[in-house]
């Protein structure tokens, strides 16, 4: 599979996802910046997007801010 196949696939999945799933799987994978993979990094890229296109900037901001206090909390 291509890369370019892989991600169209995984953007695919995250589409079906509810919002819930898509702030739980970012939930779950939080720890501290330094420590994700590139992939990882990807990963959230793409559920961030997905979010950010159903609820808004607003949304997605106050989300982010949920998901930097749990990551600064492993840390």
């Amino acid at each position: 599979m291509t890369k370019k196949a892989a991600v169209t696939r995984l953007k695919n999945k995250i589409s079906k996802m509810s919002n819930e799933i898509i702030v739980s799987v970012l939930k779950d994978m939080a720890k501290p910046w330094d420590k994700y993979t590139s992939e990882e990094r990807m990963v959230k890229a793409y559920l961030y997007d997905e979010y950010e296109d159903r609820n808004g900037e607003e949304a997605v901001d106050i989300l982010l801010d949920v998901i930097e206090a749990i990551e600064e909390s492993k840390r």
